[in-house]
């Protein structure tokens, strides 16, 4: 799909790494504007984002707060014009059990993981509506349906971001905006290796049809799918990739 997105504004949250980074590199490649934010923009990946074809910005911003994300808003339409594409990726994943869970840690999860996909929306979407054009895709996780290996603040935050997706879905939908979730599962990210999930992620490709350890790049191709107008009529859903761990 090189050029599908020619002229279009991506806006990708915690796209400075990971899955985020594949986005980025990805919508790149089809032609988009890129506007990576996340909470700290390491030298040169605006740079290495752009030489996929498109053009790239960096802004620091935490997702959880409303001042930063309202100033990312005006340095996106200041740099970039107003935006087209909505990615909400950003995350965070720290493994607790119920037990270890104290209401800060609880309410932090949910600040980043479902607070700032609201935030997002609320300050992203006002041109879409007026130009009746607009792509949401909004990151989930398996975890909603299957063993939480994170813990239940992880597996609740992501089961909210479903619900947004399917009443935005509902809502904006007269706009001609469409509004997905990706759901991924044991994706290998750097920093789900390093982290207590590590093991698990391996183990988990033992598990499924497709017998390899899940890469951000696998997702990257169904997000700009879902960008382009192929998609136009795909509306309120959550895609499942997970290389077929439902397999008996």
């Amino acid at each position: 799909m090189n050029g599908e997105l020619h002229g279009k504004t991506c806006v990708i949250t915690g796209g400075a790494r990971g899955i985020g980074r594949a986005f980025a590199e990805r919508f790149a490649e089809a032609g988009a504007k890129v506007a990576v934010l996340d909470l700290t923009i390491p030298d040169g990946v605006p740079g290495a984002i752009a030489k996929k074809g498109g053009r790239c910005i960096g802004i620091s911003c935490d997702v959880s707060d409303p001042a930063q994300v309202d100033a990312a808003r005006a340095s996106v339409e200041g740099q970039m014009g107003e935006c087209d594409i909505l990615i909400n990726n950003a995350a965070m994943f720290p493994v607790l059990t119920f037990d270890e869970l104290t209401f800060e840690k609880w309410k932090r999860a949910f600040d980043v993981n479902i607070h700032g996909v609201f935030l997002m929306c609320k300050a992203f979407t006002a041109g879409m509506r007026r130009r009746q054009w607009g792509r949401i895709i909004n990151i989930a996780s398996i975890q909603f349906w299957t063993k939480t290996l994170c813990g239940p603040h992880y597996s609740s935050s992501k089961g909210a971001v479903i619900g947004l997706t399917r009443a935005l879905a509902d809502e904006f939908g007269q706009y001609s905006i469409t509004v997905n979730a990706i759901a991924p599962g044991a994706i290998g990210t750097e920093t789900a290796l390093a982290s207590p999930l590590g093991p698990s992620i391996q183990v988990a490709a033992t598990r499924q049809a497709i017998n390899r350890m899940g890469k951000p790049e696998d997702l990257a191709g169904t997000a700009v799918f879902l960008a382009s107008q192929h998609a136009s009529f795909i509306t309120g859903q959550t895609i499942v990739i997970d290389g077929g761990i439902f397999k008996l």
